[in-house]
């Protein structure tokens, strides 16, 4: 299947009668070193499978959806905002890695929590919850190399996982440009000028600093005034995966830690949970 956005290979055994393999590419030739092999994977997966079918059109619509935006705002790629979003996961798992030798349970309960890739959602997620009978089951010493290659295990699906993506906005939001490819600050490397005239230098709020790491981690947040970045209406999102429900105070207080709280994202409503099997933060923080 051929599109103006999205490009659909897909190999099909007649004899057997079976998807061997699906194959996404974009109509542009300057996307054509954001191919991926574990995305390939995910679909090819999700297409063969009448039960995941649903996932496999979500799947492309995101796709399709960040392209399209990309196209909309340039210069503000999102497939590179996304990129600079794993980066950052990446690298503060690393970080956390190496404190705790490579204890990657420690790091889900204590720490930031497990960067995944394409499960399930194409793009980025992060693991930061499990019920403590499952955490017993993983054989984490099997999966600690699975999870550094950024490659798939099965197990992975009984974590609660956060999925950033992104979608448009109501109000305007900087990007970084294509030069730097994530937000958090490494002192090393960074040159001072260049942060003092164009970047905010921002650590972990004290309320949500994590014990593993020695220094709260500081994020670059572009400055309005600078002539450097582009300005889009899209915003990162993150949907939760188990969703979890909260109270409408509890959700202006995570709004708040997010600069969400006073832009009408919020609505004061009573609802009732769709799956009565998902269980509230409450519930959560409670019996684990």
């Amino acid at each position: 299947m051929s599109g103006a956005i999205i490009v659909l290979d897909i190999k099909y055994d007649e004899i057997l009668n079976r998807i061997i393999k699906v194959v996404v590419s974009y109509a542009t030739d300057a996307r054509q070193n954001d191919k991926d092999d574990r995305v390939n994977n995910l679909l090819t997966q999700q297409l063969s499978d009448f039960k995941q079918f649903n996932l496999f059109k979500k799947n492309l619509e995101t796709l399709k959806t960040l392209e399209t935006m990309s196209k909309l705002i340039q210069p503000v790629d999102c497939f590179h905002c996304i990129k600079c979003i794993s980066n950052d996961i990446k690298t503060i798992y690393e970080k956390e890695f190496a404190i705790t030798n490579g204890d990657v349970q420690k790091i889900l309960t204590e720490g930031h929590g497990i960067p995944l890739f394409n499960v399930d959602r194409v793009g980025p997620s992060i693991a930061y919850w499990a019920p403590k009978h499952q955490i017993m089951e993983i054989d984490w010493k099997f999966i600690k190399d699975i999870i550094i290659q950024g490659e798939m295990h099965e197990s992975f699906r009984s974590l609660h996982r956060m999925w950033i993506s992104m979608e448009k906005s109501r109000t305007p939001h900087l990007f970084l440009p294509p030069g730097r490819n994530q937000y958090l600050l490494n002192d090393e490397l960074e040159n001072e000028i260049e942060l003092m005239e164009n970047y905010y230098i921002s650590p972990e709020l004290p309320e949500v600093q994590f014990s593993l790491l020695q220094a709260p981690l500081k994020f670059l947040h572009p400055k309005e005034d600078s002539t450097i970045f582009a300005s889009a209406l899209i915003e990162f999102v993150v949907w939760l995966d188990p969703p979890v429900y909260v109270s409408d105070n509890v959700a202006r207080h995570i709004g708040s830690y997010a600069g969400i709280v006073n832009r009408g994202y919020f609505v004061s409503s009573a609802f009732q949970k769709k799956d009565p099997q998902t269980l509230s933060l409450e519930q959560l923080l409670v019996s684990n």
